[in-house]
């Protein structure tokens, strides 16, 4: 059945997701657009949830991949096309997107040898910094990133890492969340 309302609970839902504080309570974040969910794909990850538009959703790989996530057990919600626009980030949408769960390693459980890689960063604000860090530590084959204190939105860069990774990433990098006070010694 097709979502029509703005209103719609669900939708309402989403929509929240474009806030930071509601990402880290709700522990997911929404990500757009084909190449972004065709690289959640690729990674072997599970959506959450999937949307969907069909008046805007033209590619067959998209309605592919919406179809083997549904037969898998994730949520399929087919919207309007006016209601995904009022969720959408971008601003040509291309009618699909995806709730995914957030994967944060606890710097409590990392453990390092002197042959890791890794970079802390503090506070990062702008998310084409911090998908540039992520895109040159994954490309030296770095072990992770250690983000601390309040950091940039995720799905925007999510965007900015998948503008120039190519089909068969390996996107090894783990994304770690800590604090400075929690674990002084540690860096």
């Amino acid at each position: 059945m097709m979502i029509t309302s703005h209103s719609n609970p669900k939708i309402k839902e989403i929509r929240k997701l474009h806030d930071r504080k509601e990402r880290r309570n709700s522990g997911l974040f929404y990500v757009e657009g084909l190449r972004l969910v065709i690289e959640v794909d690729q990674l072997g990850l599970l959506p959450h949830t999937v949307i969907i538009a069909p008046e805007l959703l033209t590619s067959r790989q998209g309605w592919e991949l919406a179809d083997k996530w549904g037969r898998s057990g994730v949520t399929v919600l087919e919207v309007s096309e006016s209601v995904f626009r009022s969720i959408a980030v971008r601003d040509d949408p291309a009618g699909l997107a995806a709730i995914m769960p957030q994967q944060w390693a606890s710097l409590d459980l990392i453990h390092t040898s002197d042959a890791d890689l890794w970079i802390a960063l503090e506070s990062i604000a702008d998310p084409g910094n911090l998908g540039t860090i992520l895109r040159t530590l994954d490309a030296v084959g770095g072990t992770g990133v250690i983000l601390l204190g309040n950091c940039t939105a995720f799905p925007a860069t999510a965007r900015e890492m998948v503008d120039s990774w190519t089909p068969n990433s390996s996107a090894s990098c783990a994304l770690v969340s800590g604090s400075i006070a929690a674990s002084p010694s540690r860096m």
